[in-house]
């Protein structure tokens, strides 16, 4: 966390290890959007990713499960 503010890794480990608990896939990879590049843990909050699963980027709404 940078100044209390969670990073985009931290929001990158929070939906590991909630992936890990649930024992669910791990959809996310490195984060960033297989098409529009973007980072997809900058647009979601923290508590999202730890309490969520992540399947899809919130930019331009690529699915990462098709």
């Amino acid at each position: 966390m940078l100044n209390g503010i969670p990073t985009a890794d931290d929001k990158r480990l929070a939906q590991k290890m909630y992936c890990d608990k649930k024992k669910i896939p791990y959809f996310a990879g490195d984060g960033i959007c297989p098409s529009c590049h973007r980072n997809m843990f900058e647009g979601y909050s923290y508590e999202k990713c730890a309490n969520d699963i992540i399947s899809g980027c919130p930019y331009c709404h690529c699915s990462l499960v098709d």
